[in-house]
């Protein structure tokens, strides 16, 4: 099983990287459940040498609980120029652009994006949420995904975890400006690593509705209702962990990740699927960027 070293870089600017190599468009597709249509919203970046005919697996990107698609931009943009693929990135439902619904739904509505984008095979990266999500799609029998990477989470979350996030995702709180949110962001996700102001004020930019409600302040650009989900007990999905298939696994830990513990990582090694690849990136908690 092999082991990677990876120090954080804040080389890219999100706003600029690549803009003359890849181009990304917002889409939007219908998803459906057992009463209601509503909205997944999705980011598409393509190579601007892309090739109907002749290209690669495309790739989906899948965020975490509060954040969205457009915290990908950059790593999107650097796949899909590095291997002239298409990379999609939703905003999962109740965040971004997206209806804002509940978790019920989330391997469906990656199923429909996928048919509405005639995609039939995909690797998927996913970040903390989007990578219990993985594994939910990839234990089913016949699913699309060929790798997969799974960034700083495991079968299991502990209640301690869940109650640190009463103050990681602390209700709807509302700010006089983006620099404000931007301030509180490079506090809340200290963690990731260095970030540059650029890259600071391209999440909040992000993180935030994009206009501003009845009383004149900016709101997270998330369902309040990924707050009060947050406050559940435990999460054990060992038994699921233990159906997941692919082709190929690589698990990425941050260092000082309270997340995905050293004895998860270690329990992941000794059942389930076998992990492929693991990349440790020192000096980062949850999760690695």
């Amino acid at each position: 099983r092999g082991c990677s070293i990876m120090e954080p870089t804040n080389e890219f600017d999100p706003e600029t990287c690549f803009s003359d190599k890849v181009v990304g468009k917002r889409k939007s597709v219908k998803c459906v459940n057992n009463s209601e249509w509503y909205a997944m919203a999705y980011m598409v970046w393509t190579p601007t040498n892309y090739s109907e005919t002749d290209h690669g697996v495309p790739i989906i990107m899948v965020h975490g609980l509060t954040l969205n698609g457009r915290l990908f931009d950059i790593g999107a943009k650097f796949l899909a120029v590095k291997l002239g693929v298409k990379v999609y990135c939703p905003d999962m439902v109740g965040r971004g652009h997206s209806s804002w619904l509940h978790f019920a739904q989330y391997v469906k509505d990656i199923n429909t994006l996928l048919a509405a984008e005639h995609v039939e095979q995909v690797d998927w990266i996913g970040t903390s949420m989007g990578g219990l999500i993985g594994m939910h799609a990839t234990a089913l029998k016949g699913h699309p995904v060929r790798r997969f990477v799974i960034n700083d989470v495991g079968p299991f979350v502990s209640h301690k975890f869940n109650e640190y996030l009463l103050t990681y995702v602390p209700g709807d709180p509302r700010f006089e400006s983006l620099q404000e949110l931007g301030e509180v962001l490079a506090k809340r996700y200290a963690f990731w690593g260095a970030k540059t102001d650029a890259q600071i004020r391209h999440l909040a930019k992000h993180y935030a509705s994009k206009s501003k409600g009845k009383d004149g302040l900016y709101a997270q650009h998330y369902d309040p209702f990924v707050y009060s989900a947050s406050t559940r007990g435990s999460l054990d999905y060992w038994d699921l962990w233990e159906e997941v298939s692919c082709q190929a696994i690589m698990v990425i830990r941050g260092q000082l990740s309270t997340l995905l513990t050293k004895n998860i990582l270690t329990k992941m090694q000794t059942c389930g699927p076998t992990i492929n690849s693991i990349l440790r990136c020192p000096k980062i908690g949850h999760a690695p960027p």
